[in-house]
């Protein structure tokens, strides 16, 4: 599986500064037809199973960009070591 992680931090970034804002913790909260989550006073996802409500809640604007922030560090710790490795080898032969 190929993630365009560039436009995963856009879309993310874009959601964080228009409709989400200021994260706060999540509770989920019982709507008439399901769970909702709401950000303010405002939903973002409705008619949930409480399950996908809290999974929506976790995978929030700032969660997903913290993550792509720790993917991205660890892929340049990888390129690194790589590259020393292969500087290693080059002078063993």
């Amino acid at each position: 599986m190929s993630t365009n992680k560039q436009a995963l931090r856009e879309a993310a970034d874009a959601a964080n500064n228009s409709s989400w804002g200021r994260w706060e913790s999540y509770h989920p909260h019982k709507g008439a037809r399901g769970y909702e989550v709401k950000v303010g006073v405002k939903a973002v996802a409705q008619h949930c199973l409480k399950v996908d409500s809290a999974f929506i809640a976790a995978a929030n604007p700032a969660t997903v960009l913290a993550l792509l922030d720790e993917l991205e560090a660890a892929e340049k710790r990888i390129a690194e070591l790589e590259a020393s490795a292969n500087a290693s080898l080059k002078y063993a032969s």
